[in-house]
Parts: C-alpha cells; sequence; structure tokens
C-alpha cells in the first residue's frame, strides 16, 4: 500500500496524467523500484502464515503491484 501511494504521489507530483499524451501512454509507462530490505516484517511477522504472505511479503511483487494498479503494461522491474 505505500509503494502504491508514493507512486502515485510522485506522477501527481510530476505532473504526469496517463494516455494523456503521446508518451505518456500506458503501454510505454515502466516501473522501475529499488528496495533493499524489510526486516521489520520478517521480525514482527507472526507465526501463522495465510494466503497472501508470499505476495506482500516479497519485494519483487512492488513494481508488478504498482502496474497492474495504474494499467500501465511496460516494463516492471525491481
Amino acid at each position: 500500500r505505500m509503494a502504491l501511494m508514493t507512486a502515485f504521489e510522485a506522477l501527481e507530483q510530476a505532473g504526469i496524467v496517463p494516455d494523456a499524451t503521446p508518451s505518456t501512454r500506458r503501454d510505454r509507462v515502466g516501473v522501475f523500484y529499488g528496495v533493499t530490505s524489510n526486516d521489520w516484517m520478517e521480525t514482527n511477522s507472526a507465526q501463522n502464515i495465510d494466503t497472501y504472505f508470499i505476495p506482500g511479503g516479497n519485494r519483487a511483487f512492488i513494481p508488478g503491484r504498482i502496474n497492474y494498479f495504474f494499467k500501465f503494461s511496460g516494463p516492471s522491474y525491481a
């Protein structure tokens, strides 16, 4: 959720409106997201593992989730 909020704020502050110009077409927008560690989640997580543990905890899912939410179809790299 924090990644989605940050991506939204970055797009908003940059004045980017998807599909407004040829260079902002959704098929030309990609997400390159730099992530390092999330030790706090591993330390504070409970022993019960639910359905969403892997996609919620794996940092590689972040740029794909941003692409999916904003309907971007460009590259997605973490």
